[in-house]
């Protein structure tokens, strides 16, 4: 079965696949400017793999901090985050597939995550 960035790019072209990959590359590099933010993987297509680090969090509490963080944002139904342990850390995947997608729904996730992030520093 081929990947679904293949599939997505036999059926809509590089071109169809393009605003979509665009807006996960802005979102990288969103990631990349913010203190207290990482991205965790390169950003080819289009998934963005990152997590919050407040300071004084490490390890489990570092964790355990994005893992709530993907349910706050879930639980609101506003968008869809999955939670990932990756070479044994917890990280958030913004996965960008859907071809309705827009650059503005892309800084809406962006925006709510920071702002899950804020209510869950200060909690």
């Amino acid at each position: 079965m081929p990947s679904r960035s293949g599939w997505s790019s036999r059926r809509w072209g590089w071109r169809g696949c393009g605003p979509r990959c665009g807006a996960t590359c802005r979102l990288g590099r969103q990631v990349d400017a913010e203190p207290g933010w990482e991205r965790l993987a390169p950003v080819p297509l289009q998934t963005v793999c990152l997590r919050h680090r407040p300071p004084g969090l490490e390890g489990a509490a570092l964790d355990a901090h994005n893992l709530a963080l993907a349910r706050a944002v879930n639980v609101t139904g506003r968008a869809y985050l999955t939670p990932a342990v990756v070479k044994g850390s917890q990280l958030i995947r913004v996965s960008i597939g859907a071809a309705a997608t827009t650059q503005e729904d892309v800084q809406a996730v962006w925006d709510l995550l920071r702002s899950a992030a804020r209510t869950l520093s200060i909690g």
